[in-house]
């Protein structure tokens, strides 16, 4: 159950207390709303500090500049404003004068500040929620990492697939993807698990570029146990794909990493971070254009991509 906005803000407004983030007792400090933020999945009981810190710094980042920094800083997750020791009042005394007020007009920007840091943190647990309830189940995405190679005949992409349980005696897991199709019509993919379980079955959908692998485990997972897996998924020779690779996610996921190595430098290649699929299915569209390096090659990462929105690369060769 997601708690309200108010009982959230009340989760933040103990946690700020004091170093904030960084007190000695902030272990003490945090509400099941914040342990839920932390851990990706409802019932965690334990708090991941990282995860914490950076999903707080991601829906503090929605905000507008001031109430951002309010927000942070209340929290002490404001650099410029950290001090040894960094009690609430000096934050809010640093605050003031940044703000060119009163400690007591920063302590009322702060408040107002975490009210929206509270919606944000509401609607992040929300989606969450709401993913979690789709076709997966028993286990959340911590983290996709995909190698791209298009040095090749044909596309290959070796994916690392990190995952947490989030029921007793998980045994199998479905892996699923969105190939899209080139002017030859829907791609055949090749799809073969390359370490970390056996591939039991297929599914393809309706539209012949929707496909799933169901993959049996060695062994059952405990709930909260983290497992990886690879799949390596090859494009049939004599099919075509669109020039992009884009992940679009359908459940929680802290980080997808991409790595694209190609045959000799595209005409150009631009970052795909948070749009939808009409953005980039068709043609090239706006976007921050990227050079490729040495090898002919473009990193990129993306920290909790919002469901349903594609991140990636688009290219033209």
């Amino acid at each position: 159950m997601i708690s309200t906005c108010d009982e959230i803000c009340r989760e933040v407004g103990k946690l700020r207390k004091g170093s904030g983030v960084w007190s000695s007792t902030r272990g003490t400090r945090v509400g099941p709303s914040l342990r839920q933020l932390a851990g990706g999945f409802p019932g965690a009981t334990t708090v991941d500090w990282s995860r914490l810190l950076a999903r707080l710094e991601t829906c503090a980042a929605r905000l507008a500049d001031e109430p951002k920094m309010a927000a942070l800083v209340g929290l002490n997750m404001w650099p410029p404003a950290a001090k040894e020791p960094s009690q609430f009042e000096d934050r809010l005394h640093w605050l003031g004068q940044k703000m060119n007020c009163s400690a007591r007009t920063a302590r009322r920007r702060v408040n107002e500040a975490h009210e929206q840091l509270a919606a944000e943190i509401e609607r992040e647990l929300t989606g969450a929620a709401r993913s979690a309830a789709g076709p997966p189940s028993g286990w959340i995405l911590r983290e996709l990492s995909t190698r791209l190679r298009l040095d090749v005949p044909q596309p290959v992409a070796y994916e690392d697939r990190r995952i947490v349980a989030t029921a007793e005696g998980l045994s199998e897991i479905k892996a699923w993807w969105d190939f899209p199709a080139g002017p030859a019509g829907s791609p055949q993919i090749i799809a073969d698990v390359s370490y970390g379980g056996r591939l039991v079955r297929r599914e393809e959908g309706t539209a012949g570029d929707h496909q799933a692998v169901f993959i049996e485990l060695p062994r059952p997972l405990r709930s909260g146990e983290e497992y990886q897996f690879g799949i390596e998924l090859r494009v049939a020779d004599g099919a075509t794909m669109h020039p992009h690779y884009v992940f679009t996610p359908e459940l929680p996921c802290e980080l997808f990493k991409l790595r694209i190595r190609f045959g000799g430098p595209p005409r150009w290649i631009r970052e795909v971070r948070g749009q939808t699929v009409r953005a980039f299915s068709t043609a090239r569209t706006e976007g921050a254009e990227m050079a490729v390096n040495a090898a002919n090659e473009v990193d990129l990462a993306f920290s909790l991509p919002q469901c349903y929105l594609g991140y990636g690369a688009q290219w033209e060769l």
